[in-house]
């Protein structure tokens, strides 16, 4: 004779198996993205999303056990009973733990990403410098011809092109700040796809370096 089901745990199979579903798909999902744009760890993608599908689906087989397990012999003692709020509260944590998983993965995507799209800035901001034989009275020269540019278009006047375009041609980001103190000299930039940004130090020997800054 077929029992008859547990219709509250049909329910938590039916979503242990959606999450089993999604920890699958995800995973496979981030890895593409991972090893396409070789960014983040795959190994730890693959490991991350192995073991969230696992879990999910020891979930789903136990929930599956439970909903179509028979009822228990009456002459037999009786487990002890678990409140519905247990089973719930259980099952609202595993989604905490896999969202922060999932969370925690995109992150390391989205961190590795902008570090590759930085370091293609460093290069070529540095590569330009170098060319131009920056120091650092050539970058308060084209401070000071930054400085009337932005005035003539700030006024509305024909101010033609940045002079700074003229020494960074092509590097994917703009000059949006100067500094020169001492013998040394900086240069902020912007990439063209948005923050963290790119400073040029040029120090009192005249050695060109860069380095990636988050607020700008």
């Amino acid at each position: 004779m077929i029992p008859e089901p547990r219709w509250g745990w049909l329910a938590v199979t039916a979503l242990a198996g959606l999450f089993t579903v999604v920890s699958l798909v995800g995973g496979f999902v981030t890895l593409s993205i991972t090893v396409r744009d070789g960014v983040g760890s795959p190994v730890s993608v693959l490991v991350s999303a192995a073991a969230t599908t696992l879990f999910w689906g020891w979930m789903t087989g136990g929930a599956w056990r439970r909903a179509r397990e028979p009822e228990p012999d009456p002459m037999e003692p009786a487990p002890v009973a678990r409140r519905a709020a247990f089973a719930v509260a259980n099952v609202i944590l595993a989604v905490l733990v896999t969202a922060f998983v999932a969370v925690g993965q995109w992150a390391d995507i989205t961190e590795a990403r902008e570090r590759a799209r930085t370091e293609v800035v460093r290069t070529r901001v540095e590569a330009a410098a170098r060319d131009a034989d920056l120091d650092a009275n050539d970058v308060e020269t084209l401070h000071d011809a930054w400085l009337t540019w932005l005035g003539k278009r700030s006024d509305g006047a024909s101010a033609g092109a940045d002079p700074t375009r003229a020494v960074f041609p092509d590097v994917g980001a703009e000059v949006i700040d100067f500094a020169t103190s001492d013998g040394q000299a900086a240069i902020l930039f912007r990439p063209t796809d948005g923050s963290p940004c790119v400073a040029l130090d040029i120090d009192e020997l005249g050695i060109i370096s860069s380095r990636r800054v988050s607020r700008c």
